[in-house]
């Protein structure tokens, strides 16, 4: 015999399927992706493009960022601090992180190095500008 279901009841069952396919493949693509420990390192996105247009800006921020701690169990925020200086802690969802470990790890250039430099560049002006004079 041929069965009627109304448009309402065959909305929900559809509804239903969806939920529960995209919660499987979220379940599935949870346990595949690696989950981030404390003290690895991660590039931010760079949310706040400048300049250029978007083949040639740079889609990751310049600064390496150490997990500090994993913020919720079920959802994947983590809370993140600047490897290299000071600056404040950040609060971000896995999407917007990629996993860096492979990169060498930078130095920091020393402060009298810096000086250093600074002076020689100072001398070189002033001596580039005392023979424009003469």
């Amino acid at each position: 015999m041929f069965c009627l279901v109304s448009p309402q009841s065959q909305g929900k069952q559809i509804i239903e399927h969806t939920w529960r396919n995209g919660k499987r493949k979220c379940r599935k693509h949870m346990t595949l992706c690696k989950r981030m420990q404390k003290s690895d390192r991660v590039l931010v996105k760079n949310l706040t493009p400048r300049g250029g247009t978007g083949k040639l800006r740079s889609f990751w921020e310049e600064n390496i960022h150490v997990v500090i701690r994993k913020v919720g169990e079920e959802i994947q925020v983590y809370e993140l601090k600047p490897e290299q200086g000071r600056g404040r802690s950040r609060i971000l969802h896995r999407n917007i992180l990629l996993p860096c470990d492979h990169l060498p790890l930078e130095t920091q250039p020393k402060t009298a190095a810096m000086k250093n430099k600074r002076i020689t560049e100072t001398a070189a002006k002033n001596t580039h500008q005392e023979e424009s004079e003469d």
